[in-house]
């Protein structure tokens, strides 16, 4: 969720996009907006986790089946303004993709401290982190993603960062064990 438009972004992994929902419309109190079809923008082949920098008004999209991150632009793709929602947005590559349904990237999390995005890949049990201070929307030539040195253990499902303790925690589905990682800031 984008907090500064509350814009709610969610994966359709079936048909490779992502939903642009406008939330002051469309949540608990407020169903007027609920009923319309949102707008979606393209992404890459089965995207399963969305992230967003505050800081740099950067969506990021991990998508499972072909080894990629999109990074979209929130100004222009929110649910006020839905203008850039159109455009195919710039991908940056994770690592190997998966073909057997097996899907990288399934959790994301977004280190707003440190313009950091941190991505499970269940492929090879690794973690990767991608800079958002020189990969983020409408600068994308700085893209790369760069495996931590130590992996998870096991089949990194989920993710979730301590910001106040710079700790990162991923959940491994198969030793049902919790690895976490010190960011060191």
């Amino acid at each position: 969720m984008d907090e500064d438009s509350n814009t709610i972004y969610v994966t359709n992994t079936n048909d490779d996009t992502v939903s642009v929902i406008n939330g002051s419309t469309c949540n608990g109190s407020n169903g007027s907006g609920c009923g319309q079809t949102p707008p979606t923008v393209a992404v890459g082949r089965g995207p399963r986790a969305v992230g967003v920098n505050q800081r740099t008004d950067t969506v990021y999209v991990g998508n499972g089946f072909d080894g990629t991150v999109s990074v979209l632009d929130a100004r222009r793709c929110n649910g006020d303004d839905t203008s850039g929602c159109g455009q195919t947005p710039p991908t940056v590559a994770t690592g190997s993709p998966s073909d057997t349904g097996v899907a990288m990237g399934r959790t994301m999390a977004v280190d707003q401290d440190s313009n950091t995005v941190y991505l499970t890949s269940v492929f090879d049990s690794d973690v990767v982190r991608i800079d958002g201070a020189v990969c983020r929307a409408g600068h994308t030539t700085g893209c790369r993603a760069r495996a931590l040195k130590r992996r998870a253990g096991g089949f990194p499902i989920n993710i979730s960062l301590d910001r106040a303790a710079g700790t990162l925690y991923v959940a491994d589905n198969v030793d049902s064990n919790v690895s976490f990682f010190g960011l060191g800031r």
